[in-house]
Formats: structure tokens, C-alpha cells, sequence
């Protein structure tokens, strides 16, 4: 039980971690855009395909798990609100 309740925590703040890095990223584009900066947005672009790159490869790997979409959820939210505070 408590393997599996680890394994679970992993995949959570794997996601949550990944999420937040996503969003982040996705909103602090969207203030390039809003900005007209498009050497901005062209560099943040590129981070985005790259985290994203990771983050289907680790979707690809793990089992399906109310953990995963728990965890992305909550990094989403969270990159969300940091990308615009930023």
C-alpha cells in the first residue's frame, strides 16, 4: 500500500510540476503577444514545444491515474496564475 501511495504522489507532482511549467510559459506568451513583442513570444514558443515535448513523453510512459489529471490540473492552475503575475 504504501509503494503504491508513493507511486500515486509521483506522478501527481510529476504532472503538477509539468503543468505549471506549461502554463507558465502558455500565459507569459499570451503578454508577448498582447505586447506585439514578437521576438518574445518567438523565444517563449520554442519553451513551450520543448516542455511540451516532455510532457506527452511522460503521458506516453504512465499508466493512466486520476493522479496524472490531478496533477495537471493543479499545475495548470497554478502556471496560470504565475504566468500572470510575472
Amino acid at each position: 500500500m504504501a509503494n503504491s501511495t508513493i507511486r500515486f504522489l509521483k506522478q501527481f507532482w510529476t504532472m503538477a510540476i509539468c503543468q505549471f511549467l506549461s502554463y507558465s510559459i502558455v500565459v507569459y506568451s499570451w503578454r508577448a503577444v498582447a505586447e506585439k513583442n514578437i521576438h518574445k513570444a518567438m523565444y517563449i514558443e520554442v519553451a513551450y514545444c520543448i516542455t511540451q515535448y516532455f510532457v506527452i513523453r511522460k503521458i506516453a510512459n504512465s499508466k493512466d491515474s486520476i493522479w496524472t489529471l490531478l496533477g495537471m490540473i493543479f499545475g495548470g492552475c497554478l502556471g496560470t496564475y504565475v504566468g500572470m503575475i510575472i
